[in-house]
């Protein structure tokens, strides 16, 4: 039931956050993570977000380039920018699909298209987001 997933993610939750804290030594200032964006908002109970890890407020830097979040949390699609380049933990909590009229055209279209290759797409860029770059 609902309540069952709202514990199961609070749960998943608090560890990933001790971990991140105690193991890898996490902090709002060294780390970017993204899941879905309906399981990143902390004030709802059925939420992946890290609550002990939101920043203060959004910087002029980041307004500029299109960030609206004030915590380490990032779309996953997040491009052109340099702005994470200082992040040594990275969190990737989301499994991408393509979009379906595009994977339908392809199909009718006798293209194959490999969506594991996709997903690692997305896992690559966002990953490069952050201090590999460097």
């Amino acid at each position: 039931g609902g309540n069952q997933t709202a514990d199961s993610l609070k749960d998943i939750r608090t560890k990933m956050a001790n971990w991140l804290r105690k193991t890898v030594g996490a902090t709002p200032e060294n780390m970017i993570y993204t899941c879905s964006k309906s399981l990143s908002d902390s004030s709802k109970k059925k939420s992946l977000a890290l609550p002990r890890f939101l920043n203060k407020k959004v910087t002029e830097e980041q307004k500029d380039a299109g960030i609206t979040n004030a915590g380490p949390w990032l779309p996953y699609n997040t491009n052109g920018t340099n702005l994470f380049m200082d992040k040594t933990v990275v969190l990737y909590m989301h499994n991408v699909y393509p979009n379906v009229t595009l994977t339908q055209f392809f199909k009718d279209n006798q293209i194959i298209f490999d969506e594991d290759a996709y997903g690692l797409s997305c896992l690559l860029q966002f990953i490069w987001r952050s201090a590999i770059r460097r």
